[in-house]
C-alpha cells in the first residue's frame, strides 16, 4: 500500500449547521492522534460527541471519512451540593446517616472505594471522627451516597476528594468543606468534683461539694443536669442541688443512737452521677472519712 501522505480529522458538535474539516496533517506513523481542539471556540463544549478522519495519499486518492465516538472532556468536575438525607444539620449526625454528594457529571464509580473514603472521612478539628461505612452511586453516577459511622454533632467537616476521577480520567480537584452549626443537644462529657476527697463527722455540719458539668465542647452545660449521690457502702443516697446548679452538699450518715463514734473512723465513697437528657450518664466519686 502506498504511505499516507496526509491526514485531516473533523469534529463535529451538535450545534453546528455544517461540517466544518480542518487543514490537511501530515502523517507519521508514530503520530499518536489529532489535535481536535485547534478551534477555540469548541474548548466549552463538552460531553459525547463524533469525531470524523479522512486519509489522503500521495496520488490524491482519499479514504474516509471514518467515525468514532469520544467523551470530549478537559475540565476537571466540581462539587454541586453536599446535603444529608432526611437530616436536619441542626442535629447531630449518628452512625448510620447518609451524606450525599452530587458532581457537576457522571464519575468513573472504580476511583471510588470504601478505603479512600475512610481515609477522606476523619474530620472535626480533631475533636470527633467517622469513616465511611458504605457507599452507593445513583445511575447517572453524579451523584455519591456515603454511609457515615461514629457521630459528630458541631465542627467544621473537611476533607480533601483528589482521588475520584469522572469518566474522561480528569480528578477533581477540591475539597468537602461543610460546617455543623452548634446544636440544642449538648452532650455530657463529664464532670468535675470539687474536693475528691472529704473528712467529716457524724451529724456534723453539712460539707460543700461542687460540682460542674462539661458538654463535649467543654461547655458548661451544669444547670441542664440533674445530680444525685449514693454511698457505695451503704444504702444512703439522694439528690443534689442548688440555685446555681453548682454547688452540692454532703450530709454525712447520723451515727446509731447509742453508738459511740469517738475512738473509731470509717471509709466510704461517694458516687456523684450527673445525668442530661438521653446521655449515657456520667459519675465520679469522692472518698469520705467518717470520723
Amino acid at each position: 500500500m502506498v504511505p499516507l501522505a496526509t491526514s485531516r480529522p473533523w469534529f463535529m458538535m451538535p450545534t453546528w449547521s455544517q461540517i466544518s474539516w480542518s487543514d490537511w496533517i501530515p502523517y507519521s506513523d508514530s503520530y499518536e492522534g489529532f489535535d481536535l481542539f485547534h478551534d477555540p471556540g469548541c474548548v466549552e463544549i463538552e460531553g459525547t460527541r463524533k469525531v470524523f478522519v479522512k486519509f489522503k495519499y500521495p496520488d490524491e486518492t482519499v479514504l474516509g471519512p471514518f467515525s468514532a465516538s469520544i467523551i470530549l472532556d478537559i475540565t476537571s468536575p466540581f462539587l454541586k451540593y453536599i446535603r444529608w438525607i432526611d437530616k436536619n444539620v441542626n442535629l447531630k449526625i449518628d452512625k448510620g446517616d447518609i451524606l450525599k454528594i452530587g458532581f457537576s457529571e457522571s464519575m468513573d464509580e472504580e476511583t471510588v472505594t470504601l478505603d479512600t473514603l475512610e481515609s477522606v472521612f476523619l474530620l472535626d478539628e480533631g475533636k470527633s471522627s467517622f469513616d465511611a461505612l458504605g457507599y452507593s452511586w445513583d445511575e447517572e453516577c453524579d451523584e455519591l451516597s456515603i454511609v457515615l459511622g461514629g457521630e459528630l454533632d458541631f465542627g467544621t467537616i473537611i476533607a480533601p476528594l483528589e482521588d475520584i476521577k469522572d469518566k474522561a480520567g480528569n480528578s477533581i480537584d477540591t475539597s468537602i468543606t461543610l460546617t455543623l452549626p452548634y446544636t440544642t443537644h449538648h452532650k455530657l462529657s463529664y464532670i468535675e468534683v470539687s474536693p475528691d476527697s472529704i473528712e467529716v463527722s457524724a451529724g456534723d455540719t453539712p460539707v460543700k461539694i461542687t460540682v460542674k458539668a462539661y458538654d463535649t465542647r467543654q461547655e458548661d452545660i451544669t444547670d441542664l443536669c440533674t445530680f444525685s449521690w449514693s454511698f457505695m457502702n451503704s444504702s444512703s443516697q439522694g439528690t443534689l442541688s442548688s440555685s446555681s446548679g453548682s454547688t452540692i452538699f454532703y450530709i454525712p450518715p447520723d451515727s446509731e443512737e447509742g453508738e459511740d463514734t469517738s475512738s473509731t473512723s470509717s471509709k466510704d465513697i461517694i458516687e456523684i452521677t450527673a445525668v442530661h437528657e438521653s446521655d449515657p450518664p456520667v459519675v465520679e466519686i469522692i472518698y469520705v472519712t467518717i470520723n
